[in-house]
């Protein structure tokens, strides 16, 4: 490394550093935190065969997205670090700098003299990268860049050691690329094999030498090429864009290679371009096989709405001014959001939009841009055949020769800006969003590379003073806008508050989850009305909203936003179970039944969370059993966990082997905050799941002691300690519940239930005709209360 590509890599990390302060944030918990292939609760086998979240790649529940190598890179980072979020950030931010000086490098061998360190500084501090940087899951974007990059540079070198020059006075050739003229002696039947592989000598004619063969020459032209495809092949295993390196190799070749090579050895740029075709089909058929017959992956109207619109205008006209949009955020990285999805571009409706301008005006300058330099690239071909002496100083004879041509460089970076991006256009197949910023990481190296070419001729022009002012002035303001946005993306909130402006429906929505996992429930309530005010139809804000009044014991409210979720996303199961279980507690147990057997009967195949889906079914039968058991319904109860087990997902015991960790973290929390009665709710809640009944119903009681008016907690302790077995304290606990809310019908049946189980008759009977007081149609206090009646009846035949 030399000073230049040294000062650019100190200055990608020195920008990035306060990445390593974040936390897992956005979609992260759900690419590592809760993906079995990065846990290892899987097979490392797995990491081949599932997505990027760790579903089957084959299932029509599937994402689509195959991304093996970050995967296993996530999975090393776990291997060494856990779950530390710190070595997943420091891993990325020397992955961008890695990046940054291949950068570096590319520039420098394409523009040789045009200082590459401006192209390279502007790469390692530009906004619109702090998503791929600061974001864990953005290393799928690293990770392919790296390979792109890599590819890119053995390309250039195989097309080097392929168009080298042949040296008419010495008959041997000089390939400008350092080999070495050591020859040795070979048998005829070791060139014969040569030959046939196409291997030769580096020498323009095999029998002007006595049977020597220069050394490396050609055999390095095909071991550039290979390498070239491997790591391609990379770089589409790390992120699916990857494999458009192939095509900005193609684009490459035809703009700075001789169109005939003259050496007989080499069949030239057309039989180059023949093997990376057939490389990138094969490539390509290869990762479309892996999708079976699940088809491409399926995304909510909310993701991309323009993709779901009935006008093709609006199509149309929408899609072509994405590009100018994105260039925008090349140019001028203001304005950057966690997610562009829902209305945050307002779409293009009308061709007298003057956005339409802007798309105009892009594509016209892309026209222009190619057209000139293929016009350049044929001129220079034209002259290609003059020979020159070997080795000499002097490597073109015209400056059209060059490969900093100034009209073919700009045409070769517009590519490596536009080739790459065109997969996330949305022109040729929708995807499942309106624009990202991540994406933008590798056709952002076209860009900066642009920004190195015209600074470089600024300097030629105006001498260096000026544009090295200007330049600091870039990198000053490019580098404290990615320090600041990096802050946003520290932890969930303060990312969540940054897209308020920009996306309000989804920035308050995903808010509001977290501030009601922390407790602020106010503060959470007010968020997640706020994002149904944008947009009303959101089920997910209507399930977290149903959580929070759960939580603040509002259990009709709950059931209401439930029920909302539902019906703007019937096959949410996660809300199927919530209602069915708070249903259950309310007292309304064949509503319960009903919800709880719907849920475990949802067809999940095109579920956005497939994982999330499969359990919340599975708990739903589990539920559905104990609810069976507790009405003294046990051969329905028994059905209800044959199903269960029978539709168990291969994963769902593998989640349960991070049940020590989880248990650590609550305990943990205990000791940070001894008086947050929350802390003791959720660890005995979790204890209940795990059935160990004694346990939680310790830490319920303690919550209870912290938080004695909680009527939904009290209850959730009087059930502990009653599967636990302490029944007297279950008493207690349940009369502790119907004090609380003496006109709630299911508290005086719950307390009925438990003296009736105590031996208490007498006091069951007044509760249960207490709770048929106020519900009188409530089927499970009448079967309880007849059981009661009967054992009465034969207790006064036995007197």
């Amino acid at each position: 490394m030399d000073a230049g590509s040294s000062a650019c890599v100190a200055l990608a990390f020195l920008v990035n550093y306060n990445t390593l302060k974040a936390g897992f944030v956005y979609d992260d918990s759900r690419a590592i935190v809760n993906n079995p292939d990065v846990t290892r609760a899987a097979p490392l086998t797995d990491i081949w065969t599932n997505d990027f979240w760790g579903t089957p790649i084959g299932s029509s529940s599937s994402h689509g997205s195959y991304r093996p190598l970050c995967v296993a890179s996530f999975r090393l980072n776990h291997w060494t670090g856990g779950l530390d979020p710190k070595g997943y950030h420091a891993a990325n931010v020397l992955l961008h700098c890695a990046v940054t000086y291949l950068v570096y490098v590319v520039y420098r061998t394409l523009m040789p003299g045009r200082r590459p360190a401006a192209a390279a500084a502007v790469f390692a501090v530009h906004p619109v990268h702090a998503e791929a940087v600061a974001g864990v899951v953005g290393r799928a974007d690293l990770l392919a860049c790296l390979f792109y990059l890599a590819a890119f540079l053995c390309y250039t070198a195989h097309v080097r050691h392929r168009d080298r020059t042949p040296d008419p006075r010495r008959r041997v050739v000089c390939c400008d690329a350092g080999c070495h003229r050591r020859t040795y002696r070979l048998g005829s039947a070791v060139r014969t094999v040569f030959a046939a592989l196409g291997l030769g000598t580096c020498s323009s004619d095999l029998d002007g030498l006595p049977g020597g063969v220069t050394e490396c020459c050609a055999v390095r032209e095909w071991a550039c090429l290979a390498a070239t495809v491997l790591m391609a092949a990379a770089s589409m295993l790390a992120k699916e864009t990857g494999l458009t390196v192939l095509a900005v190799c193609a684009v490459y070749d035809v703009l700075f290679a001789s169109k005939q090579s003259p050496n007989k050895n080499s069949g030239g740029m057309y039989r180059t371009l023949a093997i990376l075709s057939g490389a990138a089909a094969g490539l390509l058929f290869a990762r479309m096989s892996l999708m079976g017959d699940s088809g491409p992956p399926v995304f909510a109207a909310a993701d991309n709405p323009t993709a779901k619109s009935p006008s093709l205008v609006t199509r149309t006209l929408t899609f072509l001014y994405l590009p100018a949009e994105n260039f925008r955020l090349l140019v001028y990285p203001r304005r950057l959001s966690f997610d562009w999805s829902m209305d945050a571009i307002a779409p293009v409706t009308s061709v007298y939009d003057p956005r339409n301008a802007l798309s105009i005006a892009l594509y016209v300058a892309l026209f222009a841009a190619a057209k000139r330099s293929v016009a350049a690239a044929s001129k220079a071909r034209l002259h290609h055949n003059r020979p020159h002496r070997c080795c000499s100083k002097t490597k073109y004879d015209r400056p059209s020769d060059r490969p900093d041509d100034p009209v073919r460089a700009v045409g070769l970076a517009i590519a490596m800006t536009a080739i790459p991006f065109v997969p996330v256009s949305n022109m040729f197949f929708y995807v499942g969003f309106v624009l990202a910023e991540r994406v933008l990481y590798m056709p952002s190296v076209g860009y900066c590379f642009l920004f190195g070419y015209g600074y470089a001729a600024l300097e030629r022009r105006l001498g260096p003073k000026w544009p090295r002012m200007g330049l600091m002035v870039v990198l000053t303001v490019y580098g404290a806008r990615t320090v600041i946005r990096n802050n946003d993306w520290q932890d969930d909130e303060s990312l969540y508050r940054s897209g308020v402006h920009i996306n309000p429906p989804k920035a308050y929505g995903n808010l509001g989850s977290i501030l009601s996992s922390q407790g602020r429930l106010d503060e959470a309530e007010t968020a997640l009305r706020t994002a149904l005010r944008y947009r009303p139809n959101m089920a997910d804000v209507h399930y977290n909203l149903g959580n929070l009044l759960r939580e603040k014991g509002d259990a009709e409210a709950a059931v209401s936003s439930y029920k909302n979720a539902i019906r703007y996303r019937p096959s949410l199961a996660v809300a199927y179970l919530n209602m069915g279980q708070l249903l259950a507690t309310m007292g309304r147990c064949e509503e319960a039944e009903s919800v709880l057997k719907l849920c475990g009967s949802l067809d999940g195949s095109h579920s956005k969370d497939p994982v999330n889906h499969e359990t919340s079914r599975v708990s739903a039968l589990v539920t559905l059993g104990k609810l069976h058991a507790d009405r003294g319904r046990y051969s329905d109860a028994v059905q209800a966990y044959k199903h269960a087990v029978a539709i168990l997902p291969p994963y769902y015991n593998s989640r349960r082997t991070r049940i020590h960790e989880a248990e650590n973290w609550f305990l943990r929390a205990k000791k940070l905050a001894p008086g947050d009665a929350s802390v003791y709710k959720h660890f005995g809640v979790f204890l209940l799941e795990q059935e160990r009944y004694p346990e939680a119903a310790s830490q319920l009681v303690e919550a209870v002691a912290l938080e004695p008016e909680d009527y939904d907690l009290t209850v959730t302790a009087a059930t502990a300690l009653r599967q636990a077995g302490v029944s007297h304290r279950a008493e207690d606990m349940y009369r502790k519940a119907a004090t609380l809310r003496p006109q709630d019908a299911s508290s005086h049946s719950n307390l009925g239930a438990m003296l009736h189980l105590n031996g208490k008759h007498r006091e069951a009977l007044s509760s249960y005709q207490n709770a048929l007081r106020i519900s009188p149609d409530d089927r499970t206090t009448l079967d309880n209360l007849n059981k009661l009646r009967n054992v009465l009846r034969r207790r006064s035949r036995v007197a």
